[in-house]
């Protein structure tokens, strides 16, 4: 990919975000994680200029957050239950680990 101007790309995207319709910019805002910094940025502004609200507002910008990595811990490994034969079987049993599941997380 070449390298953009920032400033041309920065301009490109406010005038792209200042076209949309206030449901077209809560669309795009929906998932931050997949703008870049400058097209989060400039989301921001236009809906800062709508005067929006937003739930992503005070959101870090896209490189600025962290991702999370699995544990490395011996301890966090599936562990096989059972070994079904036929799919709906093992379908049914899965869906009633996961409601145990939920109730156990929701409890604690």
């Amino acid at each position: 990919m070449a390298n953009l101007d920032p400033e041309k790309e920065k301009q490109r995207l406010s005038t792209l975000y200042a076209a949309m319709s206030d449901l077209e910019l809560q669309k795009v805002g929906g998932s931050p994680e997949s703008l870049t910094d400058r097209a989060f940025e400039a989301l921001r502004e236009e809906r800062k200029k709508r005067n929006l609200e937003w739930a992503g507002k005070d959101t870090a910008r896209p490189s600025e957050v962290a991702i999370a990595k699995p544990a490395d811990d011996p301890g966090n490994r599936p562990v096989v239950v059972r070994r079904y034969r036929d799919m709906p079987e093992a379908f049914v049993a899965r869906s009633v680990l996961g409601r145990r599941r939920h109730r156990v997380s929701s409890a604690g």
